[in-house]
């Protein structure tokens, strides 16, 4: 019998520890699962908002549009160059906000004819969206219900981008790590 309860003991230990430990690895499987969809999340933040239709699906051609900078410029479809960057912020929302001092640096180094940032200004005053921008990139300010500019591209996200050749959408992304970075110079050839 003393054989027995010792049996009886020694295998409620080890399932026990076993326990423990299936514990212990599947509190370690979800934190890397954490980090993993955090490092995925770029991308699948991209194809959820092409599929949701807040984003042009790469391909897509811009659709015809005509508009005015803020400089008093004309801009159209026919006027994008080839490696045209097309940024959409909407003053509002505060990750368009958070990216306006990324996105003057990037734009810096990128040719100001081909970055192309518009703004949504229906709902707030863009003033201190467009100010730090205006020196480094051409925009547009939409400020009626017709959204033309936005609409020709098919965004429905903000903060996003488009980049543009041919006519067409060759990458759209709310991940602002993916911005081109085409020198200035190879921009120009």
């Amino acid at each position: 019998m003393l054989v027995l309860t010792a049996a009886v003991v020694l295998v409620g230990v080890l399932c026990l520890l076993d326990l423990l430990l299936t514990l212990a690895v599947t509190r370690r499987l979800r934190e890397h699962a954490t980090k993993l969809r955090r490092l995925d999340h770029r991308g699948a933040r991209d194809d959820d908002a092409v599929s949701a239709g807040r984003l042009p699906a790469p391909g897509a051609p811009v659709g015809p549009f005509g508009a005015t900078t803020v400089d008093g410029a004309p801009v159209s479809s026919d006027s994008l160059a080839d490696h045209t960057v097309a940024v959409f912020l909407a003053p509002e929302c505060a990750d368009c906000r958070e990216k306006v001092p990324e996105l003057v640096s990037w734009a810096a180094g990128y040719e100001r004819g081909r970055t192309l940032v518009v703004v949504d200004g229906r709902g707030t005053d863009p003033a201190d969206v467009v100010g730090p921008l205006e020196p480094v990139a051409t925009v547009v300010v939409v400020e009626t219900f017709e959204r033309s500019v936005i609409d020709a591209f098919g965004v429905n996200a903000f903060p996003s981008f488009c980049v543009v050749v041919d006519g067409r959408v060759t990458v759209a992304s709310m991940d602002f790590s993916r911005l081109p970075t085409l020198p200035v110079s190879a921009a120009r050839a």
